[in-house]
């Protein structure tokens, strides 16, 4: 009986074998995306906004930047040079957003102010592979879309917004991912990780703007299906 076991278990692993193993080639994976983005910026103080919007300091307080919803989509590329290291590249198109808060002191409402823009992303980085489990990191950049600003808050009259489309420069920055890689067949394998992208380059800069000297940052979850070829 143990003997049929450890043949059992035997036959198994020279199965198993060749889906863990990865040899010199390429791979593609359409990929979905999904997360959280917010920025590192200049922002006015609430009493400066207060001044200029109504010539009261005392409407809002010092305002606070939130993460707001990313996500999007994109096909990766990716050459094994062996088993283990694998180059990485591909085209992603995400939106990235963020959110800036100023609260409410003698204001009626909370003063918000929003902005998000889509990228045409292009990575370039370097993969390790432990089995199931990968982490990467390398550079990106990103080619920028129109911007929507919209300014919201609450007055006698009611709510109301300001929206406004400005100009967003290219983006350039560092991305880390990490993950799982999971076999389904010799060609095929399930692609689940987490990317994180920092923004080193300044995508909105005007000096007179209540937000300016905007970096960009994403945290994003990713899903995909990856082809050998």
């Amino acid at each position: 009986m143990l003997k049929q076991k450890l043949f059992l278990l035997t036959v198994l692993v020279f199965i198993a074998m060749p889906l863990l193993a990865r040899e010199s080639g390429s791979q593609i994976t359409p990929n979905l995306y999904l997360g959280a983005s917010t920025a590192d910026c200049t922002m006015w103080t609430g009493s400066t906004l207060g001044v200029v919007m109504d010539n009261d300091p005392t409407l809002w307080g010092d305002p606070s930047i939130e993460s707001d919803t990313s996500g999007g989509v994109g096909i990766s590329y990716k050459y094994f040079m062996n088993d283990t290291i694998a180059f990485n590249t591909g085209l992603n198109i995400l939106y990235k957003s963020c959110l800036v808060k100023y609260p409410a002191l003698t204001a009626i409402d909370d003063l918000t102010i929003s902005y998000g823009t889509s990228y045409i992303i292009v990575p370039v980085g370097l993969r390790a592979y432990f089995e199931y489990f990968f982490i990467g990191a390398g550079v990106y950049y990103g080619y920028a879309g129109d911007a929507d600003a919209e300014i919201t808050f609450t007055s006698v009259y009611g709510t109301e917004s300001v929206k406004e489309t400005i100009d967003f420069n290219n983006d350039f920055g560092l991305y880390f991912d990490i993950g799982l890689d999971i076999p389904l067949s010799q060609i095929i394998s399930l692609e689940i990780g987490m990317r994180y992208e920092h923004g080193l380059s300044t995508v909105y800069e005007e000096e007179n703007d209540i937000i300016t000297d905007i970096k960009t940052r994403a945290l994003l979850f990713n899903v995909g299906m990856g082809i050998m070829i």
